[in-house]
């Protein structure tokens, strides 16, 4: 039967109709409206059906005087099987009217199917995050944020009429981060002809290189030009020669990726001018490095390279350096591995060369427990601004280059929790040309070069009492032995240091220091030595507010005779007045 625009059918509905308190339900009668003309006995019963039904609605929607709150149906026995719908024949309705009848049968819910492992990771994400391990320890109780502010300048001012400023900021142009520094101290001396002034100035840049610089493109590229000026005397003898010293350096680095290699490289020109009353010695140097390996996170080849080009008082020298590196991870060890060819040139045109080796390894012993061990054979590479180490120097020093026929350092370090760590290691070296210093009068040193043993055992470490105690120690055990038998000039056998740090108050602490240095060899031909020294200092810090702090600094508290060179008397005991501002 075909059914027009205005014709809607019913093929079949359940039109049951159902009261809540008695249970009771009644269907339709079926073949409504089959067709007019029919008899009259089928009228009677379609009219007395309509009004039994319409009388047993209305009764049901009738409240009681006292009805009972609505019951929950009672749930089926699962053995019940619900009765099966009765079919009805499809009922066709002629008119414009839309008929909008809802059906359907309601079914009991039902637990969802348990997943299996493939259908649970179908919905997972693939790359699965190992779960973290929870440290034994509980947690801080309070985690703190530190906030660096832009500039900082600080003051002190001190017996002998010493004064010290120094101040630094940093700030943005074209979006370059630049920093600049400058500092100044004098004093007026502790002894005669002690007198010095020092000034140096720092102003360094650092900026993400921009797509055009080729292979240095989006790499971290940083500009720096350090100034350094130094007046003094060499107090030593009687008649305290001036010396004036000024090093100026220019330098860029750079580091970033390239072609899915890292790589570090950079380079520095500098001077030196050392002039001593009328002598003046002049060194200019050329320094660069490169060092470039793969990224892959397994394993590292690569290349490192050093060219290194001095001119020290007219006399040329020089350090070349090529080698292959590798860095690998063998279970829970770590291999740093090194293999070059060296060369270099001293101020006394002797050329030196050798191969260069070293071996690194740091092994993860456990939670508590870590491994550090290192091996190095080759030359060392030397210049006139490391031999300044001692500032009483002679004009005319000869630098040359030592060379380890092998140099080892083994270290274990002990770390059970955040509140105490305990490292302890030792150290042997054989060393060809190691530098040393002699006193040729009472006021220059002259550097020599001599082959020599050198051992090291030591210990160090911190351990917090609590919140606001904390203890730092150092404990060095040397011993030399020059190919003369003698012991290496300046080389204290025995050195120790302790640092207590206290919390007296949120805004109050004070820190306590005791060092000692043990007597040390003068020469490397006779038993003549100078004697060991003890040190006590104090430093105690206020804070009046987040950016400022006051601080009392007193050195050489036990009034100890100290002689770090020999003719050279450090200062007495040493009190300063400070403050910190930063803004």
């Amino acid at each position: 039967m075909k059914y027009n625009r205005n014709t809607y059918g019913i093929k079949r509905s359940d039109l049951t109709v159902s009261s809540s308190r008695e249970g009771i339900s009644y269907s339709a009668i079926p073949n409504l409206f089959k067709g007019l003309g029919t008899g009259l006995m089928n009228l009677s019963i379609i009219l007395f059906s309509i009004i039994l039904i319409y009388c047993n609605s209305t009764l049901a929607q009738t409240p009681t005087e006292q009805q009972s709150p609505p019951q929950q149906p009672p749930k089926e026995k699962p053995e019940e099987k619900a009765s099966k719908p009765i079919e009805l024949p499809a009922i066709v309705i002629d008119g414009i009217e839309q008929l909008d009848v809802r059906s359907g049968i309601k079914q009991y819910p039902k637990n969802t199917r348990a997943m299996n492992k493939s259908e649970l990771d179908s919905i997972n994400t693939l790359d699965k995050l190992q779960p973290f391990l929870l440290p034994e320890e509980t947690l801080p109780e309070k985690n703190s944020l530190r906030k660096f502010n832009n500039g900082y300048l600080i003051g002190e001012i001190g017996r002998y009429v010493s004064a010290d400023i120094d101040a630094g900021y940093d700030f943005n142009i074209l979006n370059n981060k630049w920093f600049a520094r400058a500092a100044l101290d004098y004093s007026s001396g502790h002894v005669n002809n002690s007198e010095n002034f020092k000034f140096l100035a720092h102003l360094g840049n650092e900026f993400i290189a921009p797509d055009s610089f080729l292979l240095f493109g989006n790499s971290m590229t940083k500009f720096n030009l350090d100034i350094l000026n130094k007046n003094y005397k060499l107090y030593g003898s009687y008649s305290a020669p001036k010396r004036a010293l000024t090093n100026i350096d220019l330098g860029a680095h750079s580091e970033g990726y390239y072609e899915g290699f890292r790589f570090f490289t950079g380079a520095d020109i500098s001077t030196i001018q050392m002039r001593t009353t009328d002598v003046t010695s002049p060194e200019y140097s050329l320094e660069s490095y490169l060092k470039i390996y793969n990224s892959n996170h397994q394993y590292k080849i690569g290349f490192s390279g050093v060219a290194d080009f001095h001119s020290n008082n007219g006399h040329g020298t020089h350090f070349l350096e090529a080698a292959a590196i590798g860095m690998f991870e063998l279970s829970e060890i770590k291999f740093d591995l090194m293999a070059g060819f060296q060369t270099a040139g001293n101020s006394n045109s002797i050329e030196r060369s050798g191969f260069k080796g070293e071996i690194q390894c740091q092994y993860k012993i456990n939670r508590e427990f870590s491994f550090n061990g290192k091996i190095t054979s080759g030359l060392k590479n030397n210049n006139l601004m490391n031999l300044l180490y001692n500032p009483y120097l002679i004009d005319s020093a000869v630098v040359d280059y030592a060379y380890n026929l092998f140099d080892i350092n083994l270290s274990c370090y002990y770390h059970p929790n955040r509140f105490i760590g305990i490292s302890t290691g030792a150290r042997l070296a054989s060393t060809h040309r190691t530098p040393y210093y002699l006193s040729q009068d009472s006021a220059f040193y002259m550097v020599k070069y001599g082959n020599c043993v050198i051992g090291e055992i030591f210990v160090e470490g911190f351990y917090d009492f609590d919140k606001n105690t904390s203890l730092v120690f150092n404990t060095e055990f040397k011993f030399t032995d020059l190919e003369n038998g003698k012991n290496l000039p300046y080389f204290s056998p025995l050195n120790v240091s302790i640092n207590i740090k206290h919390n007296w108050s949120n805004d109050f602490g004070t820190i306590i220091g005791v060092n000692y240095c043990g007597a040390r060899a003068i020469s490397d031909t006779s038993n003549s030595r100078i004697d060991g020294f003890f040190g006590l200092n104090l430093n105690a810090e206020y804070k009046i507010d987040n950016r400022t702090k006051v601080y009392l600094d007193v050195r050489n508290l036990s009034n100890s005779s100290i002689y770090v060179w020999n003719y050279y008397k450090e200062r007495d005991i040493y009190v300063a007045l400070g403050a910190n501002w930063q803004f």
